[in-house]
């Protein structure tokens, strides 16, 4: 027919994963929206270091000078480094904690994963930054629903979630 056409969509290596075909009585149709294109690589990569480095007083600087050996490098597919904060800030609040919230990071079906078994606190995100920022977020929901609630109207499962705040937070600052 004239003025027939059709749309290959293509993968980065070329590959065909979709035609689209002009309709027959339309001219309108839905385009789907398209993986990025492919990120040029970064001169940064993130690695997991296991390493002796001589301490200078109680602190640990790391440079050339303090190492002393590498036992172990390992260069990671995906940020899943150690994610264990004391200190939670979000829009206007400052939540200092009595102790570092000990989180596990993972990643699955293209998105970073937070856990904290102790608050049962799951978030996810397409990156390391969206992933901490829901942690943030969720804890902000957590202490705006529950830590100044009053008891009675807390079922025995959101008491329990209370006094886990009560006993992370050390205090809440607000931003001016």
């Amino acid at each position: 027919r004239d003025g027939e056409y059709k749309v290959n969509i293509k993968d980065n290596k070329q590959k065909t994963i979709r035609t689209l075909t002009q309709p027959e009585n339309s001219k309108e149709f839905y385009v789907p929206k398209l993986p990025p294109a492919k990120l040029e690589p970064s001169e940064y990569s993130t690695v997991q270091v296991f390493a002796k480095i001589k301490k200078q007083g109680d602190k640990l600087i790391i440079n050339q000078k303090n190492l002393k050996e590498v036992f172990y490098i390992e260069e990671l597919d995906h940020e899943l480094y150690p994610f264990k904060p004391d200190l939670i800030k979000y829009q206007d609040k400052n939540f200092v904690l009595n102790k570092k919230l000990d989180c596990k990071v993972s990643y699955e079906d293209e998105n970073y994963i937070i856990h904290n078994e102790e608050l049962d606190l799951t978030v996810w995100g397409e990156s390391r930054k969206e992933v901490e920022e829901a942690f943030y977020f969720s804890f902000l929901s957590l202490y705006e629903n529950y830590y100044n609630e009053s008891d009675s109207n807390l079922s025995a499962a959101a008491l329990i979630l209370k006094g886990k705040l009560k006993d992370i937070i050390n205090k809440v600052e607000d931003e001016a």
